[in-house]
């Protein structure tokens, strides 16, 4: 039993074997979770499903998940809390709203603002009056729902 399973863990694609390579430490419901980089080379759909699967599992056990990524619309959508290392040393350690509000120190340390709040940025050069610190795409739908009721569209 145990040889085919994993004849069957070998015959999956990369995605299906990090997805069960998750799956199986989550059943073992460790206190803590560190996930280096989980989603690298995943299509967004399959990033969206396992990212969403361990934030389940963090709110229902109460459990620390550490992310290890350089991917900033991961850290700003499934995270409470951003350490940032420059050359080995804490740069940032600070909420996502907090971290990423500080642009300029970002900019600094080669850093980007997550796709979300850069959209809004561009849309507030633009004269549009909108909030710019939105990091994550739930923030953005109820801010341009808020928005479209202002302007009765």
């Amino acid at each position: 039993m145990i040889a085919s399973r994993i004849k069957v863990l070998l015959s999956c694609h990369g995605g299906e074997q990090r997805k069960v390579a998750i799956a199986s430490i989550i059943a073992m419901k460790p206190e803590i979770l560190i996930l280096d980089e989980p989603t690298v080379s995943l299509d967004p759909l399959s990033k969206k499903d396992i990212l969403d699967r361990v934030k389940e599992y963090q709110k229902t056990t109460g459990s620390t998940v550490i992310i290890v990524s350089h991917d900033v619309n991961i850290i700003a959508e499934y995270t409470d809390k951003v350490l940032i290392l420059d050359n080995g040393k804490i740069a940032k350690y600070d909420t996502v709203e907090y971290v990423f509000s500080e642009t300029d120190e970002l900019e600094y340390l080669g850093l980007e603002l997550p796709d979300i709040a850069k959209i809004f940025h561009k849309l507030k050069a633009k004269g549009i009056p909108v909030r710019t610190d939105i990091y994550t795409a739930q923030e953005a739908k109820r801010e341009l729902v808020k928005m479209l009721k202002r302007w009765k569209l």
